[in-house]
């Protein structure tokens, strides 16, 4: 399925279709250990790593494989990290939502502004009736996230793209947690 609809607005941010020129500000991210710690890709080494991994959230973009949006902030102008809806099922109307944010910007709220936002996002637009998450049970700030925008702990995860990581290969059970379209409007009060 694919959207028209290319821009999410929040209050302080623009979530938006990826473009060639955020790698240079992602690279922060993306070469930063803080950041990448309990994502399920390496830090990147160079930012051509990080130009080809933007390209690579352009095409999956474009093709409706998942939809990776940048997270800009719009007083700057500035990419601060990305959100996605991922292992979309339209025959289930179910996905995934993933996310990650520039280390200077952790604790303003981003997280939680862009995570509504997109969720409604997709729960309207998109006619999806739920929404999983994957959460590293050491990743505090991430799981306190997803609880406080309305999903609830839904299992655990074993999950072999993070078990494969050298430097984590003891952790491969991930918390799962789940949002279905109802709660979080009947949450929200609509």
């Amino acid at each position: 399925m694919k959207f028209k609809h290319k821009t999410i607005n929040t209050q302080r941010l623009k979530l938006r279709r990826p473009l060639l020129f955020d790698a240079e500000d992602l690279f922060v991210c993306t070469s930063n250990p803080n950041v990448v710690k309990y994502e399920g890709w390496r830090r990147h080494a160079s930012p051509f790593e990080t130009l080809n991994f933007v390209n690579n959230l352009m095409l999956c973009y474009d093709e409706g494989f998942c939809y990776d949006f940048i997270i800009e902030e719009k007083d700057s102008g500035r990419a601060v990290g990305v959100i996605n809806l991922h292992d979309i099922d339209f025959t289930k109307d179910i996905g995934y939502i993933g996310y990650w944010l520039a280390e200077d910007v952790w604790g303003k709220g981003y997280g939680t502004e862009a995570a509504r936002a997109f969720v409604e996002f997709f729960f309207k637009k998109a006619g999806i009736k739920v929404i999983y998450a994957l959460c590293h049970p050491k990743n505090t700030a991430s799981y306190k996230l997803l609880e406080k925008i309305g999903f609830l702990p839904d299992g655990e995860k074993e999950d072999s793209y993070f078990a494969e990581r050298e430097d984590d290969t003891k952790t491969a059970v991930l918390l799962r947690y789940k949002l279905t379209s109802a709660e979080f409007f009947s949450k929200a009060g609509q």
